[in-house]
């Protein structure tokens, strides 16, 4: 059975054993911070065994996939991968936002939150390209907060993706003078939407802010993970670190700006290289 072992943010250490091990590129574009190689013990593990009747078993955060191995349980891999890697870092108190996240100048970091298809990847692709950003994540951006209160960008993931013309997704690496260097403050936080009809933009107050941000700080969407069409991985985490992350949240945005902006590409990369 092929194996690898990969080191994850927060001092984790994962360990995969199935008969098709995705490349690092494609578990990169899912895991934020996500490097090949680990010593020791697993604190994750992800092991098949052709024997066992249920498609996903075990206790967590050492898992079985069970049942004949297909394609499509393949292409399930890096989502269950991430579901159990945001599931041990919110309990451990890292937050992997549904964000993108660049550099600019010298100022910190900004999040570029956003809906699967709001178009925050294309916007950090602009601002990389036209106004000297540079990528800390192109999708998932893992944050922690420091002893202060403060936000900063932990990891991200490296790989960026989009779809073509035929609505397949292809992913590719940016040039490596193209990345950022983490972890970096954030100072700030844009809600964003792509379109091409009217720009808006608003500056949030700090409790309407905390309502918005709090699923995406959870990365409530993805936390369940289907496996082979009839199993289900649970994402839920302890009342505990939900309260955590709401109480952090809350004296953050006391003392960070959140906007939301709607518009044209160029639009929102004036007003996101503004903040």
């Amino acid at each position: 059975m092929p194996e690898a072992c990969y080191t994850l943010p927060g001092g984790m250490r994962l360990r995969l054993a199935v008969p098709d091990i995705p490349e690092t590129m494609v578990l990169q574009a899912h895991v934020p911070g996500l490097v090949p190689g680990s010593e020791g013990g697993a604190d994750l593990s992800l092991l098949h065994d052709p024997q066992q009747a249920r498609n996903i078993a075990g206790d967590f955060p050492h898992m079985v996939l069970g049942c004949g191995w297909s394609a499509a349980k393949a292409a399930d891999l890096p989502h269950l991968l991430y579901g159990m890697a945001r599931r041990a870092w919110l309990e451990a108190g890292l937050y992997p936002v549904h964000a993108a996240c660049v550099s600019c100048g010298d100022g910190g970091a900004i999040l570029l939150v956003g809906h699967s298809g709001s178009g925050k990847t294309t916007l950090a692709q602009r601002l990389i390209e036209r106004h000297g950003c540079k990528l800390l994540s192109g999708n998932k951006t893992l944050v922690r907060f420091d002893e202060t209160g403060a936000l900063q960008a932990v990891a991200g993931t490296i790989t960026m993706t989009a779809l073509d013309k035929n609505r397949q997704r292809f992913a590719w690496r940016l040039p490596p003078d193209q990345y950022g260097e983490a972890p970096t403050p954030v100072r700030s936080i844009a809600i964003v939407r792509l379109n091409d009809g009217v720009a808006e933009e608003q500056r949030l107050s700090p409790m309407s802010a905390l309502h918005s941000l709090y699923p995406f700080f959870l990365d409530a969407v993805n936390a369940d993970v289907i496996v082979g069409g009839t199993e289900v991985f649970d994402g839920a985490i302890s009342g505990a670190a939900r309260k955590t992350l709401a109480l952090r949240l809350q004296d953050l945005l006391s003392g960070i700006s959140v906007h939301a902006y709607s518009g044209s590409i160029e639009h929102l990369a004036q007003k996101v290289t503004g903040l």
